[in-house]
């Protein structure tokens, strides 16, 4: 449609909804540069903001902007990024960082966990692989502290990540093969004790029994190892050799016979040389020395005449004696390096941190060690990173590792309990089934079946305490029978004659009685008189205390409160020699009237006390009943007038 000419080259125009103005076919100019378009509040065109709006609302309710599932992933997996950052800067390994956020990218995608604890240990463990693919130190224990989380706890996390992702990681540590190397001992020793040398086979079978102690040894060395460079980079399995060789030497705090031997047999377990061994066990060693001169309280190894002659003392003796401390030595002092730093701090948008805690702790057997475990190694918490997630977990929560208070036994703690029952009483197993309230019973699951299958398959040298006694006959009668306390008579709690052996007979009693003294007649008791202690005599000792106040005549008192003497019969007959002259008076005066002087009294009330009859010896005066003074009689009729 042609609306006119173009002002520009005189060509024709066309007018264009879009652009608002007529426009030259020509050249392009615009008629009408403004771009002005007139609209009205009626047209429901011009309202884009409509359906922008209705698509914001779902079925849950409104979207707002930023809060979607999306958006709160989003900003999670960022923050993550971040901590992995931070890690890697405290542990000095800033180059596994980025592989370690892609390891935990893979790791969340396709295990589905979920934000919070699960996520934290995936951290961990994501951090632990990029640095064993770095062919570095996992450093598992440096990290599970950062998280506040056990190494035992971590591992778990450690086999998880690497088992979803398919990996396989050649083991960094030498801890994984310390139970392999007590395991083969053990078996050698029962087995075929003719393997080794009657000195050694002497000193190793009394430390069978204190096998624990010289396992945390040796691991607490692995952990001590683990941040020194010249180890990292070998093969573990002669580390591990060698390290228990050393425990084992702390144990006995005296160096082992037949080292060489020692060490051919644990190199035999992992295919490894014996010179191999030695070597690792001197480089061990050596550092121990040095670590010896940093403690105080030890003494470090000296030679003779000035340090050119033979050692005062083996140095192998002095690493053996000092072992366990410098354990304990390094070990206060990485915790005070590290106390010394901010904790990492770590912030997630927690949906449900309640449930997943909760769930969590039902599969974590060491939910509730975890927490002890860092109370006893930190001495206090930081400034950061120390804020614990509420049971109704808030939009923005600070994620730690303190597990909430459990309200039900776990199925881990469930199942150590039948088991320990079992293996205390076997026979109690079927009874205590039936004995148990309905709602808490539960069905015998794959777990109540391994421990059958473990108990019938295993060897019965590791089983001695199991089978030694045969089960008594109130065993069997309470496993076949006892439900309740009544469901066995007292007849039946002895076989016949077995109560008639527990009692003792005449003569035995007789004798006990002789010999515990029984036959003496016990005389009668006397009561324990409590000792007094003796009070201290004044200087007038022998003479008599007066006892009484000494305002009164305790005499005249006496025969005042004699009742078979009549005190008006003595007065009159003249009896009050013991009375003074100021008491002769103020009685004179009682009789006169007992106000005193007669002269402060009126006539009337001298008539009314002259007109009283005198009292005689045998007449007395009857007392009734107090009453008021009744108005209008007597001399109290005119005492008021005016």
């Amino acid at each position: 449609m042609s609306c006119g000419e173009c002002a520009e080259c005189g060509g024709p125009t066309e007018w264009d909804d879009d652009a608002g103005s007529a426009i030259c076919i020509e050249c392009g100019t615009l008629a009408d540069a403004t771009q002005s378009v007139l609209t009205t509040q009626y047209d429901p065109g011009s309202r884009p903001t409509t359906d922008t709006t209705l698509s914001l609302k779902g079925r849950k309710g409104w979207t707002f902007a930023g809060q979607s599932r999306e958006a709160s992933h989003t900003r999670n997996k960022l923050a993550i990024h971040e901590f992995i950052q931070t890690l890697a800067a405290r542990l000095s390994a800033r180059g596994a960082a980025e592989r370690a956020q892609t390891l935990f990218d893979q790791a969340m995608s396709r295990g589905q966990f979920r934000w919070g604890r699960q996520a934290k240990r995936m951290v961990g463990a994501a951090f632990a692989v990029a640095l064993r693919e770095s062919k570095k130190s996992d450093a598992l224990r440096d990290i599970a502290y950062l998280l506040e989380e056990s190494p035992e706890t971590l591992g778990r996390a450690f086999s998880s990540l690497t088992r979803l992702l398919g990996m396989k990681v050649a083991p960094a540590d030498p801890t994984v093969h310390l139970s392999a190397l007590r395991n083969h001992l053990v078996s050698l020793l029962q087995d075929s004790p003719s393997t080794f040398p009657d000195k050694l086979k002497v000193t190793l079978l009394p430390l069978l029994p204190r096998a624990m102690t010289i396992m945390r040894t040796a691991d607490s060395l692995c952990a001590l190892l683990s941040r020194i460079e010249s180890l990292i980079k070998i093969p573990t399995p002669p580390t591990a050799c060698a390290v228990l060789m050393l425990a084992l030497e702390a144990e006995i705090q005296t160096s082992m016979p037949h080292t060489g031997v020692l060490a051919h047999i644990f190199g035999a377990r992992f295919n490894v040389a014996k010179t191999t061994v030695m070597q690792r066990y001197k480089v061990i060693y050596d550092l121990v020395e040095e670590w010896i001169r940093e403690v105080p309280w030890l003494d470090a190894h000296e030679r003779k005449n000035g340090g050119a002659g033979r050692s005062k003392v083996a140095k192998r003796v002095v690493v053996a004696r000092g072992l366990k401390d410098v354990l304990q030595f390094q070990e206060e002092i990485w915790v005070k390096k590290l106390e010394a730093q901010a904790m990492p701090r770590l912030d997630l948008e927690v949906e449900g941190a309640g449930a997943d805690d909760e769930e969590v702790a039902e599969r974590d057997p060491d939910a509730d060690e975890q927490w002890r475990y860092f109370q006893d190694n930190r001495r206090g918490d930081s400034a950061a990173g120390t804020s614990f997630a509420s049971t109704h977990a808030p939009r923005k929560d600070v994620v730690t590792s303190r597990p909430p208070p459990k309200k039900w036994k776990s199925a881990h703690e469930h199942s150590v309990v039948r088991a320990s029952q079992f293996l205390l009483d076997p026979l109690r197993c079927a009874s205590g089934t039936q004995s148990t309230p309905p709602r808490l019973r539960k069905r015998s699951g794959p777990a109540d079946l391994d421990l059958l299958s473990h108990i019938l398959t295993a060897d019965a040298s590791n089983l001695p305490h199991v089978f030694a006694n045969a089960p008594s006959r109130l065993q069997l009668l309470a496993a076949s029978r006892a439900r309740a306390e009544s469901d066995i008579p007292d007849e039946e709690l002895f076989a016949d004659g077995e109560l008639d052996g527990l009692l003792r007979s005449t003569e035995e009693a007789g004798q006990l009685r002789t010999a515990l003294g029984w036959d003496v007649e016990v005389e009668e008791e006397v009561p324990l008189e409590k000792p007094q202690r003796k009070r201290k005599r004044g200087a007038d000792e022998g003479q008599e205390r007066i006892r009484g106040t000494k305002r009164i005549d305790m005499d005249a008192l006496a025969r005042l409160l004699d009742p078979s003497r009549d005190v008006e019969a003595a007065y009159a007959l003249g009896d009050n020699d013991g009375l003074k002259d100021d008491e002769e008076e103020e009685y004179a005066a009682d009789e006169r009237g007992g106000f005193g002087s007669p002269s402060c009294l009126g006539d009337e009330e001298d008539a009314y006390i002259s007109s009283r009859p005198p009292l005689t010896g045998g007449e007395g005066e009857t007392v009734g009943e107090w009453r008021p003074m009744s108005p209008g009689i007597g001399y109290d009729d005119d005492r008021y007038d005016i």
